[in-house]
C-alpha cells in the first residue's frame, strides 16, 4: 500500500511539472520579475562584451550550431518565458530548455536590445537609425533647399552651405529656372516652384545619418564611460544629446555620469515641457533612461 501511495505522489508531481511547463510555453506573466523572454542570451558569441562564457546545447558541434547529433536541423524553439532560478545563468536555463525540447533558440533583435554591454563597444541600433530618428527629425529622400537656402537631403543632412547646384536636380530638370536661378526653398512635391532635387537612396540617407550622429555617440560614451548599458538606453542617450539635451540649463549630463537616472528622467521631462519638444520623443528618451539601473 505504501508503494502505491509513493507512485501516486510521483504521478501527481509529474502532472504538476507538466502543467508548469505548459504555462511557460503559453507566455510571460508580465507582473513577474522572475520570468524572462526566450532568446539568445547576452553571453553568446553574437553579443560582444559579455562576462560569461558562451554556452553550447547538448549535441552542438560548435558555436551557433543548429543541428542535432544525427545531422538533422532542429526546429526553432517556441516563444516562451522561463524562470531563472538562483545559481543558474540565463544561458544555462536556455541550454536546458533547448535540450529538453530538441529545438534551437533563434536570435531575436528585440532581445539583443535587452543585453547589458560595455558602452565603449556600443553604436546606435538600426531601429533607431532607420525608424526612430526619421520619425523624430523627418526624412526627405531628395535634395532640397532648407529654410536658410542650404542644400539639404535625407534626415536633415547638410549637403553644402548655399543652395543646391543644378547638377543635383532631377534628370530633365537641371536646366530649369528652379534649378539654376536664385534659391527656391522647400521640396519639389510641396511646391512646383521649389528646387526639383534628384532622389536620394535609402542607403545614402543611412550613411549620412551615421555620420551626422557620430558626435552624439561620442558624447554618450563619455557620459556613460565605464558603464554597461542596454541598446535601448544607449539609443535614448544618443538621441537626447542629438536633440540638445546636454544644455547647461539642465543637470542631465551630470546625472548620467553619476548614475542618477531618475534625476536624468526628471530633468529631461522638464526640458521637454520648457522647450515644447515632441512628447513621443521625450517619452522615447525617458524610456531608455529608465533602463539605466538594469546594468548596475
Amino acid at each position: 500500500m505504501k508503494r502505491n501511495v509513493s507512485i501516486d505522489k510521483i504521478k501527481a508531481i509529474h502532472k504538476i511539472a507538466m502543467v508548469l511547463i505548459m504555462l511557460l510555453l503559453v507566455g510571460c506573466n508580465s507582473g513577474s520579475d522572475q520570468s524572462q523572454p526566450i532568446a539568445n542570451p547576452p553571453n553568446t558569441p553574437n553579443t560582444p562584451g559579455s562576462t560569461l562564457p558562451p554556452y553550447q546545447s547538448p549535441g552542438q558541434s560548435g558555436p551557433g550550431a543548429t543541428s542535432s547529433p544525427g545531422g538533422a536541423s532542429k526546429p526553432a524553439c517556441p516563444n516562451a518565458c522561463l524562470w531563472i532560478p538562483s545559481g543558474k545563468t540565463q544561458a544555462q536555463v536556455i541550454a536546458d530548455f533547448e535540450a529538453q525540447n530538441n529545438c534551437v533558440v533563434k536570435q531575436d533583435a528585440g532581445i539583443g536590445a535587452a543585453a547589458c554591454q560595455p558602452v565603449a563597444q556600443m553604436s546606435v541600433s538600426s531601429n533607431y537609425l532607420n525608424i526612430k530618428l526619421p520619425e523624430f527629425e523627418g526624412e526627405v529622400p531628395q535634395y532640397y533647399n532648407d529654410s536658410k537656402c542650404n542644400c539639404t537631403a535625407g534626415i536633415g543632412h547638410l549637403v553644402q552651405h548655399g543652395q543646391c547646384p543644378a547638377n543635383l536636380a532631377a534628370p530633365g530638370k537641371q536646366k530649369t529656372p528652379q534649378a539654376t536661378d536664385a534659391c527656391v526653398k522647400d521640396t519639389w512635391w510641396k511646391s512646383p516652384k521649389a528646387f526639383p532635387g534628384a532622389s536620394v537612396s535609402k542607403t545614402q540617407i543611412e550613411t549620412w545619418a551615421k555620420q551626422d550622429i557620430a558626435w552624439a555617440e561620442r558624447l554618450a560614451k563619455q557620459a556613460l564611460s565605464g558603464k554597461n548599458v542596454t541598446q535601448t538606453e544607449f539609443d535614448a542617450v544618443v538621441d537626447l544629446i542629438y536633440n540638445g539635451g546636454f544644455s547647461k540649463y539642465y543637470s542631465i549630463k551630470t546625472d548620467l555620469k553619476s548614475g542618477n537616472f531618475k534625476g536624468a528622467i526628471q530633468e529631461n521631462t522638464r526640458r521637454g515641457k520648457n522647450n515644447h519638444l515632441q512628447q513621443n520623443r521625450v517619452n522615447f528618451e525617458n524610456s531608455g533612461l529608465s533602463e539605466g539601473d538594469l546594468c548596475k
